[in-house]
């Protein structure tokens, strides 16, 4: 009986909210095969992210961007630039289209199960909004990327990470405007934080803000440090 009452439900909300591609607006899908062809990174995950250096092990960052980053490793579903993609990311964020970012995080899930499988006993840490952007937004996207991502894989979920203060606009800053900005940004709610974390964000561009978040956790006690998010700006 519940079975056919969700179905009823899901059935009146199609018809009165229809699914569209947040890509392209084509009917039936939140995220359709030709957005997600067209916005999938290619790059191999035994490669680093940034640099394409061969690593070997999956999500692996190479040395020289596990320093700049402060991140052993780093695995994203597909490229910021690539139209269909940052249409959904700003639809997810900006127009609280949040079912459409579960279903990216479902995508995202497919490319990176071998990252997490490497990942010894991983808690997921979402990135904090500040608490004005949190009362104007009124949800924190990289939460429920993180809600879904927990859902799907057992790893368990912390919120302990906070913020201290709001950054500001960080678009149109140089690479060094934005590590200037987000320093002291993070903190860490509590004693010790997890030994092994995964932080999770929509969008990383230069690094700045996951590399200030690692800095707080690492000072709170994590020592290994990955990353995911649904694009790479790259």
């Amino acid at each position: 009986m519940v079975s056919l009452l969700e179905a009823a439900r899901d059935a009146v909300l199609d018809l009165v909210f229809p699914t569209r591609c947040l890509g392209c607006d084509a009917p039936g899908q939140w995220f359709c095969e030709t957005c997600l062809t067209a916005s999938r990174l290619t790059r191999s995950l035994t490669h680093c992210q940034r640099c394409n250096r061969f690593t070997r092990r999956p999500g692996r960052l190479c040395g020289a961007h596990r320093q700049a980053l402060g991140l052993h490793g780093l695995a994203s579903l597909g490229d910021f630039h690539a139209p269909p993609l940052r249409r959904a990311i700003h639809l997810g964020k900006y127009e609280a289209v949040g079912t459409g970012l579960t279903a990216l995080t479902t995508h995202l899930l497919e490319r990176v199960e071998p990252v997490l499988a490497a990942v010894p006993v991983g808690v997921l840490v979402p990135l904090p909004l500040s608490a004005p952007r949190l009362r104007t937004r009124g949800y924190n996207q990289s939460l429920i990327i993180a809600r879904e991502l927990e859902r799907r894989t057992g790893h368990a979920l912390s919120l302990g990470l906070t913020r201290r203060q709001d950054a500001g606009q960080q678009v149109g800053r140089s690479r060094a405007e934005r590590l200037d900005a987000m320093d002291g940004v993070f903190a860490w709610r509590g004693e010790h934080a997890p030994r092994s974390v995964i932080l999770v964000d929509d969008v990383i561009t230069t690094g700045a803000t996951l590399r200030a978040a690692a800095q707080a956790l690492r000072t709170a006690g994590a020592r290994e440090i990955y990353a995911l998010t649904l694009a790479d700006e790259v």
